[in-house]
């Protein structure tokens, strides 16, 4: 390996790789920021196959065919199982357009695309990521299209008598920039995309190609205790100081990486004796196909279990997790490894696999799986047009792109409504009721962001800004009341909420504090699936399981009354002692939400109607009355 040797610290490291990945996604709260071991994974990808091919090309024994076949022995067998399964788990359990969806990533995941995949499908209303199977493998397809690339670019360096060090310097320096950059811009695709990630599996390779340099700085012991301790203690404190809140990759990446690096080039250290003991090297060892096991695992226990895993669950998940990838190392990678002839039938098993993918999408998951009773309800998904995404509905970010078309100036009485994504829900409710006796609307929407003008809590960028403009708007617009609403976890307290209720009472304009609607455990179409294929019956009109708690309910009426304004419960319009409402009527197909928390059609329709009617904000009916600036959808 270029004079470098197998290293079993490096197992070790890859040990640590997966676990800070698996404690992040098992256990969150106490390994916030895990997901930096994907970025040691990309320097040690670097540093290994830079090896290789530094190895094989001083030699003479470099083949493009050899590598690729290689690749394919590697990565093929362990891959093409977790697929395969994951097929047949959506296939028995998971709506038509959680399938769909499913089927989309197993294709990508068959060409190795699955980030640019993923990529595509960020979006506010898109399937939660905790709900897809596949999402790890984002990281696959980035490793895989270096892998793509990396011998290629290296030969034609070499071909053209360029010096690799130096373009690999430069093209990693380019890669880092374009990560800070995107990160700041375009975050996911800054996450998801190859350029950005590119520096990190180049910071391996540099540790190949400058390694007489780094031998002569880590000559003394003292250097390599220093470096190698230090590399593990960076990952440590980026996997433990890091959060979802973190700007990533970006600038914060060069922590996870550089220390990844400095334990490499450290042999020797204190770190990398503990790390070559027999467990880490073991796990590193079983650590693609316990990668590969253990997101699918998680999220499809969730899903039976009809409910957010606890502590012990996970631990289990895990457990089981661990000894798939055993079975799956022991059984499935080792003995095809070295098997050249296994490359037609791997090659093939996965174009099955592809094929199946195809499938699936051109029958649109296979709706017809689904019982009638059931399909009326797995068919509803967030939408959109119905909350009039881009128009009156927008993030934060983008708030000065909200169309003068979301006031009904010449309507009255004007009711403006201003919050998250559920307002924009509550909004589309009053846009349905009876067109003689419905308010003018002015929607007023932004995703994630509630209508608060003071930072707190987990608000995304611009939240802040964007609110004082809508205040703006408000003001100048003059409605005979506003309706503020969210799902307000984090935010119901008078502190947070008090400056927005004191600037609208100093407008003179009546305000009222929605609270939050009900929260179910898992998104209710699946909530109806599983019901049904546990019990063999449809999900009750309403019930009392399933529910998380509305924390914030009792504290947002108490700081409605110290603030003097009107408190409405949307939780009580939906709910009784016995239950929540899971649909308005007998018919499946007007169940109350689409996910976790926002209203369908029918059932904001059914909270609006009930609410004009509780606080008197309906019109009155007046033939005469001119009737402009309807919304069009």
């Amino acid at each position: 390996m270029g004079g470098i040797g197998y290293r079993s610290d490096v197992d070790g490291l890859r040990a640590v790789a997966v676990g800070t990945v698996i404690a992040n996604h098992a256990f969150e709260r106490f390994c916030p920021g895990g997901f930096v071991g994907v970025d040691v994974f990309f320097v040690i990808s670097g540093f290994l196959i830079t090896a290789i091919l530094v190895e094989e090309t001083s030699t003479g024994t470099f083949s493009v065919t050899g590598f690729y076949a290689r690749r394919v022995r590697r990565i093929f067998p362990a891959l093409i199982l977790v697929l395969a399964v994951v097929l047949v788990f959506g296939w028995l359990h998971m709506m038509p357009n959680e399938l769909l969806s499913l089927a989309r990533n197993v294709f990508a995941s068959t060409l190795f695309s699955a980030n640019l995949m993923l990529l595509s499908e960020v979006d506010y209303f898109d399937l939660a990521a905790k709900s897809k199977p596949l999402l790890h493998l984002w990281s696959l397809g980035v490793e895989e299209q270096f892998y793509l690339i990396w011998p290629l670019l290296l030969g034609a360096l070499a071909a053209a008598r360029l010096s690799a060090r130096k373009a690999i310097v430069i093209l990693s320096a380019i890669s880092l920039a374009a990560s800070i950059y995107l990160t700041r811009t375009h975050p996911a695709a800054a996450f998801y995309l190859p350029v950005s990630r590119a520096w990190e599996l180049g910071t391996g390779a540099c540790l190949v190609l400058f390694r007489a340099e780094i031998l002569h700085q880590m000559r003394s012991r003292l250097s390599r205790e220093l470096a190698g301790n230090l590399g593990i203690l960076a990952i440590a404190a980026a996997a433990v100081v890091f959060n979802g809140k973190t700007p990533f990759p970006g600038a914060a990446a060069i922590v996870p990486v550089l220390g990844a690096a400095l334990f490499i080039s450290a042999p020797g250290s204190f770190a990398s004796t503990v790390l070559s003991a027999r467990p880490p090297v073991f796990i590193g060892l079983i650590s693609y196909p316990l990668y590969l096991w253990h997101w699918p695992i998680l999220v499809f226990s969730e899903l039976f279990a009809m409910h957010p895993l606890s502590i012990r669950e996970r631990a289990m998940c895990i457990l089981a997790s661990t000894l798939a990838a055993t079975l799956t190392f022991l059984f499935v990678e080792k003995p095809i490894r070295r098997r050249p002839f296994a490359i037609p039938p791997l090659v093939g098993a996965m174009s099955a696999i592809a094929a199946l993918g195809i499938a699936v999408i051109k029958a649109d998951g296979f709706p017809y799986r689904i019982p009638q009773e059931i399909r009326q309800a797995a068919v509803v998904v967030p939408g959109r047009d119905f909350i009039r995404y881009g128009e009156c509905h927008v993030s934060a970010s983008d708030h000065a792109q909200l169309s003068p078309n979301c006031i009904e100036k010449n309507r009255k009485p004007l009711i403006a409504v201003w919050g998250d994504s559920t307002a924009g829900a509550l909004a589309a409710g009053l846009y349905q009721l009876d067109d003689r006796l419905r308010p003018g609307i002015a929607q007023l929407t932004l995703n994630s962001c509630p209508p608060v003008l003071v930072d707190a809590g987990e608000l995304p960028p611009d939240c802040v800004e964007a609110n004082k403009d809508i205040l703006a708007r408000i003001t100048r617009a003059k409605p005979d009341a506003v309706l503020l609403h969210a799902i307000w976890n984090l935010y119901w307290q008078e502190p947070i909420i008090g400056p927005t209720v004191r600037e609208l009472q100093r407008a003179g304009i009546r305000t009222i504090i929605v609270g939050p609607v009900p929260i179910w455990e898992q998104p209710l179409p699946r909530l109806y699936a599983e019901y049904y294929a546990a019990r063999r019956t449809v999900l009750p009109e309403r019930t009392a399981q399933f529910l998380r708690p509305l924390l914030a309910e009792d504290g947002l009426r108490q700081t409605s009354n110290n603030l003097g304004v009107r408190f409405y419960s949307p939780h009580a319009v939906l709910c009784d002692p016995t239950g929540c409402l899971t649909r308005t009527s007998p018919e499946l197909r007007d169940i109350v939400q689409s996910d976790f928390v926002h209203l369908t059609p029918s059932g904001a329709k059914f909270v609006a109607a009930k609410m004009v009617q509780d606080l008197g904000l309906r019109r009155d009916p007046d033939p005469q009355a001119t009737e402009t600036d309807q919304p069009r959808h």
